[in-house]
């Protein structure tokens, strides 16, 4: 048995973000103190000497079914509930895309310019209602944060806030740090935005927005007006790439349920695991997840 790789594996899924709650993301940013005396709004800003700032998607490098999300190194993502993080982006496929990456990447088209906005322009969203609600209509047509809900994290009570009760505190923090809170809404909203327009990935926090949505093993089309009303057009529908020489799809066509994501993951640091172990690291991370 390699211990090495057992605790490799083990550091992975207990270091995956749960899904109810703000993930480690949230210690990479604070609100700027000066723009939050100044205007009662949370302006995200480094908590260290990093350089953060938005998305800035640019979906014209590549045409449709090619456009891939990568993090700031340039390597493509797979389907996961991990959160979007700094320097991720939208890059350009040499290969068609399997449909789930397609749907992954037009969710991020959707999520993206909204996390922007809500993380660093957020006086555009407080002076323009219209455009809050342009960003945020995919969220409400798929049942998502309806409601403001509470949550026990550390012996303390915290609200989670809907699309309406999120907006308020984006208006007016209240004089205090609500990045996290803010961070929470994105990320939790960004996940069931995958759930439903990806029914492969499994994971017990999506059960619930698939259920409100009627979704089962086909993705839903909750969001498809919402992503016309941003880009003027209805997004790539599961189907479409089997019509396509075999060839050419070569690139994502593994399945990406969660349990195949985080087990590659894990074992990408060494091709010697004993079953054993792979078992162990397999158990710990769904216990992380299906909990």
């Amino acid at each position: 048995m390699n211990f090495t790789h057992l605790l490799l594996c083990l550091f992975a899924a207990l270091s995956l973000p749960t899904p109810a709650s703000s993930s480690a993301n949230g210690l990479l940013y604070k609100c700027d103190a000066a723009k939050l005396k100044a205007e009662d709004m949370c302006y995200f800003v480094p908590t260290g000497s990093e350089t953060m700032g938005p998305h800035n998607i640019d979906r014209s490098v590549a045409e449709d079914g090619f456009r891939q999300v990568s993090d700031a190194s340039g390597s493509p993502l797979r389907v996961s509930p991990k959160p979007w993080t700094q320097g991720d982006k939208l890059t350009k496929s040499a290969n068609l895309l399997a449909d789930d990456l397609i749907a992954y990447a037009e969710i991020f088209e959707l999520v993206a310019p909204l996390r922007d906005a809500m993380m660093y322009d957020p006086k555009s969203l407080s002076t323009d209602a219209t455009r809050w609600g342009v960003l945020t209509k995919s969220l409400v047509d798929c049942k998502i944060k309806e409601k403001d809900t509470t949550m026990e994290k550390g012996g303390r009570t915290m609200n989670v806030y809907s699309v309406a009760g999120v907006y308020a505190l984006l208006k007016k923090a209240g004089g205090v740090d609500t990045h996290h809170p803010i961070l929470q809404f994105l990320e939790e909203g960004a996940i069931e935005l995958v759930c439903l327009a990806v029914p492969e990935m499994k994971m017990d926090h999506c059960d619930k927005v698939r259920k409100a949505n009627a979704v089962t093993t086909e993705p839903s089309t909750c969001w498809h007006q919402a992503y016309k009303g941003m880009y003027g057009s209805l997004p790539r529908t599961k189907g479409t790439a089997s019509t396509a020489d075999p060839a050419s799809t070569t690139a994502g066509t593994a399945s990406t349920t969660i349990a195949a994501t985080v087990v590659t993951s894990a074992v990408s640091a060494g091709s010697g695991m004993a079953p054993g172990v792979l078992s162990l690291c397999v158990g710990a991370m769904l216990a992380r997840w299906l909990r």
